[in-house]
């Protein structure tokens, strides 16, 4: 049994410090290194011409997904194993649903931009909508990082 939990421990925290890292990553350091060195329309279409998003998201779940299992080996409080709930929820809401519709929506911006019709009603309607979509995925994401150091502070009380 002591051997599990060791090897629980050592899966798990690397799981942990990678979601830590490409959370901080993600969220903090690379918009705003592209933003600083890219127009708007090349920073629009930087990460999702990639496929980050998706990746990201799936992987994100992924790993929450293998902490859940993991916490309940090593014996998480159950508030601690709420705030992975949680995470795991707020990536899948943003892998299958907010993802996809500000994509779809920027790219259609884009479309009418490019155009030269950024002064019609259809334009400035398809920017309040993707506003509203990337502010909901922006703050759905704050909750899976804020979880991910909820459960680090619970990590670190079993030490």
């Amino acid at each position: 049994m002591r051997t599990l939990v060791v090897l629980s421990l050592s899966l798990s925290g690397r799981v942990r410090r990678c979601l830590r890292g490409t959370n901080y990553n993600y969220c903090v350091m690379s918009p705003t290194a592209a933003s600083r060195e890219n127009d708007r329309l090349t920073h629009g279409f930087l990460l999702p011409a990639i496929q980050l998003f998706p990746i990201y998201f799936a992987w994100s779940a992924l790993a929450l997904a293998l902490q859940l299992l993991t916490g309940k080996t090593l014996g998480l409080p159950a508030k601690a194993m709420r705030w992975l709930a949680a995470s795991l929820a707020a990536a899948l809401i943003n892998s299958l649903f907010l993802e996809p519709a500000s994509t779809k929506v920027m790219f259609q911006r884009y479309a009418l931009e490019k155009q030269n019709r950024r002064e019609e009603t259809e334009y400035k309607e398809l920017a309040k909508r993707f506003g509203a979509l990337h502010g909901a995925s922006s703050l759905v994401n704050l909750v899976t990082v804020v979880g991910g150091f909820v459960h680090a502070y619970y990590l670190s009380l079993m030490l």
